[in-house]
């Protein structure tokens, strides 16, 4: 059942992120013309210059629009006018929510991937007179070509087997507070439900007081691991330890954290839906 409803979620986010798409990609194109064409080298570097960081913080609004758009089907199937046909589906509360949990993650990860791709295919090109702002597009020749298969030979050399395990750990760490936050605005809109009319309204009170609490407790950890970790070094704690010993026991915690507050949310959110649904 769950794959069914993945496919079935998936699907459904293909026209608003193919739109989005769509539109990012005129824009490029569109964008990248501009600054092609043959102004004065004075005006054109001026006008590569705004037209770039207009376009950078432009096109990042993929991502903006990417979470808008998981939140957005979230409440309405689950909460909103589609709920009712949501809940007449024949498949557990926590399966419905791993449809739309993984369905939403992996757009999110493919909008993140085009928007990447899209300013890669912008800034690509021998047109650009602002090399000290952005040099992406330099022509190697057969010496720069060697320099750099020296530096890389030099950069694989350095690399030691024990590397791999604090690359996995910050991999993971990603993985888990990409999907973290997601969970989270789950949770707020479960709560959020319980209030009827003033869902909305309780939802974004719910979100912005756990964030809050969340930064408190964030910073009054640090401060806890930080006179802790004066005291360990006090006493020897560290002596042992190299600097990537401690790099994996600083990553383990983050991971730690952030699986725990992910399975707290949906553990939370799989139970409001369960127990206390209301679609009043």
């Amino acid at each position: 059942m769950l794959g069914k409803l993945f496919k079935d979620e998936f699907k459904a986010y293909s026209m608003p992120f193919g739109i989005t798409f769509l539109a990012g990609i005129i824009f490029t194109i569109f964008m990248k013309i501009v600054c092609m064409l043959p102004y004065q080298e004075d005006i054109k570097a001026t006008i590569q210059g705004i037209v770039f960081y207009g376009y950078y913080y432009i096109i990042m609004l993929i991502s903006v629009a990417a979470t808008v758009f998981v939140v957005v089907r979230f409440y309405s199937t689950m909460v909103g006018d589609r709920g009712y046909l949501t809940w007449t589906l024949p498949a557990k509360t926590s399966t419905i929510i791993w449809s739309k949990l993984l369905a939403g993650v992996l757009w999110k990860l493919i909008a993140t991937v085009v928007t990447f791709f899209l300013l890669g295919v912008f800034v690509f090109g021998n047109y650009w007179l602002i090399w000290d702002d952005f040099a992406m597009d330099i022509t190697l020749n057969e010496t720069n070509v060697t320099a750099l298969r020296e530096i890389i030979g030099e950069l694989l050399k350095m690399f030691r087997p024990e590397y791999l395990l604090p690359m996995f750990l910050g991999l993971l760490t990603v993985v888990v507070y990409e999907v973290m936050p997601q969970l989270l605005v789950y949770f707020c809109i479960a709560i959020g439900q319980l209030f009827g009319k003033w869902r909305i309204i309780a939802s974004l009170g719910c979100y912005f007081l756990i964030m809050i609490l969340m930064e408190i407790l964030m910073i009054a950890g640090i401060a806890v691991m930080a006179i802790g970790g004066v005291s360990a070094a006090s006493v020897g704690f560290f002596e042992n330890m190299s600097v990537l010993g401690i790099t994996n026991f600083i990553l383990s915690i983050v991971f730690v954290l952030g699986i725990l507050l992910s399975v707290l949310f949906f553990a939370l959110t799989n139970w409001i839906f369960k127990k206390h649904l209301n679609l009043e």
